[in-house]
């Protein structure tokens, strides 16, 4: 028999033991193995996604660029302590940062965001200056949050500005002049 069971409001690290016996009409001559229990530890998972958005996506040296993070708690369960990390590469030159909620630190990139409830997005704005020309690469990470996290592929989001182009390579043929006179074998 295989038995699914849904825990329901349980707090997190609470040992639920399910316990199986067996009964019968008939004698039985070994009553010690009629009983059998198995611990299950309720572990309270939560899966906290990162996404990051870049504009404009090409800037000249010198100008100004803007990324928003968002961190969203997909749930099932609220999550605490979170973190996220977003330190800016070289050639960003820090400017300014608004986090909807949670405070930024520029200097270790951490964003610390604390509780989000199931269903809650929370936004920071970091914007640069950019000093050297070429592609950019930004990454965003979850590096903090007190429940297990039960989807890890969605932890970590990445920008890039100023990225190479794809090549339009086209070709075009002319002939001069146009027209020319024919030959004739001669008899």
């Amino acid at each position: 028999i295989t038995a699914t069971f849904t825990a329901g409001n349980v707090p997190d690290g609470t040992v639920v033991t399910n316990v199986a016996t067996v009964t019968s009409t008939s004698p039985d001559g070994n009553p010690a193995n009629n009983q059998s229990s198995v611990p299950t530890t309720i572990v309270q998972l939560t899966d906290v996604g990162v996404t990051k958005a870049v504009a404009p996506l090409a800037v000249v040296v010198g100008g100004s660029v803007t990324y928003t993070i968002t961190a969203t708690n997909h749930g099932p369960n609220p999550a605490t302590g979170v973190v996220v990390t977003d330190r800016l590469p070289a050639g960003l030159l820090y400017q300014a940062s608004a986090p909807s909620q949670g405070t930024y630190d520029p200097v270790t990139g951490a964003w610390a965001i604390g509780p989000l409830a199931v269903g809650q997005s929370v936004t920071l704005t970091l914007s640069a200056t950019v000093q050297v020309p070429g592609p950019l690469t930004n990454i965003a990470v979850r590096t903090g949050q007190n429940e297990p996290d039960g989807n890890p592929a969605n932890d970590s989001a990445t920008a890039v500005v100023n990225s190479p182009p794809y090549a339009d390579v086209g070709v075009a043929k002319a002939v001069t002049p146009k027209a020319t006179a024919a030959t004739r074998p001669v008899n």
